[in-house]
């Protein structure tokens, strides 16, 4: 059996930004949820990537983005991996991929015709867009 190290952790949730966030937040019984939604309201996708970035990413990848980076720099990595890159993971929950974009451009397929589908709706909502995107950091 192999042995593996977890040496950082990140989340954003609708309790707020950052893994200790979510920790303190749930153990102390509040809920992210207001109205029916959990919107993640304390998130600032250009915290994290530019402005032309945040644009071309759906939120669900920005989010992934935004945990990515938090759990980079607990883990203390800057610059160059500290690790053969085939021995380096990351596991990224999500319950569903880009739906914003499905929502949006589904509503402007049926409102404004085919001509009106964003040409990047294919790459912006796929369930793995968040992976990619924390590929490419």
């Amino acid at each position: 059996m192999r042995k593996v190290v977890i040496t950082g952790l990140g989340a954003v949730t609708p309790l707020g930004v950052g893994a200790r966030t979510l920790h303190e937040r749930w153990s102390a019984g509040i809920s992210g949820i207001d109205n029916g939604e959990g919107e993640c309201a304390d998130f600032e996708p250009t915290d994290f990537m530019s402005r032309k970035e945040a644009r071309r990413a759906d939120r669900f990848t920005q989010l992934a983005v935004g945990a990515g980076d938090e759990a980079l720099a607990e883990a203390g990595w800057h610059g160059e991996l500290p690790y053969d890159p085939d021995r380096v993971g990351s596991v990224i929950g999500s319950g569903i991929g880009g739906i914003g974009t499905i929502e949006s451009n589904h509503g402007a397929l049926q409102s404004r015709g085919a001509g009106q589908v964003s040409p990047l709706a294919v790459p912006l909502m796929m369930g793995n867009a968040g992976a990619a995107a924390l590929s490419l950091v």
